[in-house]
């Protein structure tokens, strides 16, 4: 039987309940909020996972999810709110607690010891024993039960785990998942790791699940999976639950727009695109191992976005183009003297990059004055010396500059994350740098921080400097960008000049492409969306 027909089984089993007299949810949020310092990634979320039915939770990156289902999974501790299991309040203190409550999280990661069998990583820590010693026998027993309830029961329980296929390890880890006899199987992304032609396999197994009395969140960016899949979706946006969508509402163009913003909300931007001059970056038919046949330009004086969903390929192509990773085919220029061979290469040309994450890039245990002016030293050198004067009077200028709070002479990493950023940005500009590639470069600040980053990078274009900017918000790209373009598995799915908007880039984001450009602004929310 196909999913389809099993989705319509139980969901008419559903239908068919008549007495009204409903049993509480298995699960329900109430006012639920978690803020990591100045960053709030939770803000009040309601809504309940009910008994044998498979919720489907959407939202950008960013949007909370993960976070929120964390707290469920008793990774993350709430700083308010209420978790209601069958009803009754449950302090979910830890990973532990929540798997005794009957509460599995599937991770998007595989997690498999490849080298170890499909039984020995089902009952990995639960291995059948007697005074010490495994009992093969009822090893392959029990992991042969399991295998059955995930569409396996042709494999082999001593093969290992890393002769499988792609879709056979993401099954094994959801009966894994069932070895703890869970009530509610939280599932990240299990598809998007999988090739497109093998993720039909999933969704029978996941289908029977539910009817079997499980309840499932299934978390995904394909909004085709969401729709066919589940009873009802659910919703978010920067930590808020934007719609709760019943199964026979859910449409594709309804969940983009509860996702990117309803009418009115969309931030459409008041800047206008900027193409003149020679180009600094020129990109033709890149391919790579996620990057796809991009081609793009990029002039000076012009910010380019790009945006799309997580390992969509927007920091693979920014390596690229900053000679970190090389490409397996096409062409690339990189302010007329082609491709960079290396970051020193690319350093040396002018080109400034500041990675996704600020770790790697920072000079732990050494000062704010020493992490500004590593990649510029020789203009503070002469005679084989370094001149501190010159070194402090530079940052002096760079911290007044881009206020920067702290102390010079103070380790890096006791400032702030955005101070900790600004800082990276001076060390770049103490080189000259003409071209810039910033990969997140707000991701994990304070709401201030961020709009003086922001500043600064329009500042850059408005002085003729050339900006490529990756982000996963398209609200971001939105408000700083002149132009974007959006990233789907490794290809270039919409290109958008300024004006720019936010809901055509979240549609072009989860669909694949622009709906047709600019999305209506007069349509309206579908019936059975609740604010």
């Amino acid at each position: 039987m196909s999913g389809n027909e099993l989705a319509s089984e139980r969901r008419g089993s559903a239908d068919a309940e008549a007495d009204g007299s409903a049993p509480p949810p298995l699960v329900e949020f109430v006012d639920i909020r978690k803020a990591f310092a100045s960053v709030v990634a939770v803000d009040g979320v309601s809504f309940d996972i009910p008994c044998g039915q498979i919720v489907g939770l959407v939202g950008a990156n960013g949007a909370g999810k993960s976070t929120l289902m964390n707290i469920l999974a008793g990774v993350i501790t709430p700083d308010g709110g209420q978790i209601l299991l069958h009803g009754r309040e449950v302090h979910l203190r830890n990973p532990r607690t929540a798997l005794h409550a009957g509460i599995a999280f599937v991770p998007q990661e595989l997690n498999l010891v490849p080298d170890m069998s499909v039984a020995e990583n089902l009952l990995l820590g639960q291995f059948p024993s007697r005074a010490g010693v495994v009992r093969g026998g009822s090893l392959r027993e029990r992991a042969r039960e399991l295998m059955v309830r995930v569409s396996l029961e042709k494999m082999d329980p001593n093969r290992p785990a890393g002769a499988l296929s792609p879709v056979e390890q993401r099954l094994l880890t959801i009966a894994r998942a069932l070895a703890h006899d869970p009530q509610l199987l939280i599932l990240d992304e299990p598809s998007a790791t999988l090739p497109a032609d093998t993720v039909e396999h999933l969704f029978p197994v996941l289908t029977a699940l539910a009817n079997s009395g499980h309840s499932l969140v299934y978390i995904s960016h394909r909004l085709q999976e969401i729709k066919r899949l589940s009873d009802r979706v659910v919703a978010m946006r920067d930590g808020r639950v934007t719609g709760r969508v019943e199964r026979d509402a859910v449409t594709i163009e309804g969940m983009v727009e509860l996702v990117g913003g309803q009418p009115g909300r969309r931030g459409t931007s008041t800047l206008s695109s900027r193409r003149k001059g020679k180009v600094a970056v020129a990109a033709r038919d890149l391919h790579g191992s996620r990057i796809r046949g991009v081609s793009f330009e990029v002039y000076p004086g012009e910010i380019v976005g790009l945006t799309g969903l997580q390992g969509s390929g927007r920091s693979e192509l920014l390596r690229m183009i900053a000679g970190v990773q090389h490409y397996a085919h096409g062409s690339l220029d990189v302010l007329g003297g082609g491709p960079c061979r290396s970051p020193r290469e690319a350093a040396r040309r002018g080109v400034a990059y500041i990675t996704e994450g600020r770790g790697p890039m920072l000079l732990r245990g050494m000062s704010v004055t020493e992490n500004a002016t590593v990649a510029a030293l020789h203009s503070f050198s002469g005679r084989g010396f370094t001149s501190g004067r010159k070194e402090r009077s530079a940052v002096g200028r760079l911290a007044q500059q881009l206020s920067i709070k702290g102390d010079p002479n103070q380790p890096i990493q006791t400032l702030s994350g955005g101070n900790q950023q600004k800082v990276l940005i001076g060390r770049w500009m103490l080189t000259g740098a003409s071209l810039w590639i910033l990969d997140e470069p707000t991701a994990g600040i304070d709401v201030h921080a961020r709009e003086e980053i922001h500043r600064l990078i329009r500042d850059f274009a408005d002085r003729g400097l050339a900006v490529i900017m990756a982000s996963a918000e398209p609200e971001e790209i939105v408000s700083v960008c002149t132009h974007a373009f959006v990233i789907v598995e490794g290809a270039i799915s919409a290109e958008c000049t300024a004006p720019l908007a936010v809901e055509p880039l979240v549609a072009a984001c989860y669909v694949g492409h622009d709906l047709g450009g600019q999305v209506d602004a007069d349509r309206s929310l579908r019936d059975g969306m609740a604010p």
